[in-house]
């Protein structure tokens, strides 16, 4: 669906909050495809019948223990954070720009400055 919201929406960057909840999870999923009657969608079908009856298809990815709240920097965030990260941009087209690691103001990562 993120992918759908970045084609429909001409997004050129992605702001990811809340990134310090993913904390202590083995695994998180990620959903890369949609399936409907044996037929995989790598794009979110726009037929709403389709849509009803797809079951969404996942790829796992290893999660992290080493907490991310407050981190300040990229290189500072646990190595399977940024490979989720990674897996994301990947997968959506476009960059992270963003990343929120708590409720604090300055508790984000500022990739790219998206105000030039």
């Amino acid at each position: 669906m993120l992918k759908y919201a970045v084609q429909v929406n001409g997004l050129t960057g992605l702001a990811f909050t809340k990134m310090d909840i993913l904390d202590g999870l083995d695994k998180i999923k990620v959903c890369t495809a949609y399936e409907h009657q044996g037929k995989y969608y790598t794009q979110f079908p726009r037929n709403i019948d389709i849509l009803t009856r797809c079951q969404p298809v996942y790829e796992e990815v290893d999660g992290w223990k080493e907490p991310t709240s407050g981190v300040k920097t990229y290189e500072s965030l646990p190595e399977n954070a940024r490979k989720y990260l990674k897996k994301i941009e990947e997968e959506i087209g476009i960059n992270v720009q963003l990343i929120s690691t708590g409720e604090e103001r300055d508790s984000s990562i500022i990739l790219e400055n998206q105000f030039g």
